[in-house]
């Protein structure tokens, strides 16, 4: 991961820093191809162009008490991870029965298709992805 940028500059994907960064107090942590980082949602990182031929991935996996609610038009579903939903904020997303089935492909589609469909509502998350 290369240097954080300094406050105000726009990095890709519109994204910008609203606050200054220490740098005294950032670290360095060099990812090889097949390797990860793992780190909360609000860790300010970022990393090098990809030049390689491959795809780089990212994963961005939330876990959300039951009682909290998305405030949108669009209802939203999600995967019970344990425990017992008493609040029904959100329509719950079936397991999938194996890897890539046609089930939850579809699954993932109609979850990917509201995510970005209440995404598209809020002007704070337009610029997040």
């Amino acid at each position: 991961m290369s240097p954080i940028r300094r406050r105000g500059r726009t990095r890709e994907r519109g994204q910008t820093l609203t606050e200054n960064v220490d740098r005294s107090r950032t670290e360095f942590m060099a990812v090889k191809a097949g390797q990860f980082s793992l780190h909360h949602t609000h860790l300010v990182h970022n990393s090098r162009p990809n030049r390689s031929a491959h795809r780089r991935v990212g994963l961005g996996i939330s876990y959300i008490p039951t009682s909290v609610r998305h405030i949108g038009p669009t209802r939203l579903s999600a995967t019970l991870a344990r425990g017992s939903d008493h609040f029904n904020h959100f329509d719950h997303e079936a397991a999938p029965q194996a890897e890539l089935d046609d089930a939850a492909l579809a699954v993932h589609a109609d979850s990917q298709s509201r995510y970005w469909q209440a995404a598209s509502g809020i002007s704070e998350m337009q610029h997040i992805h």
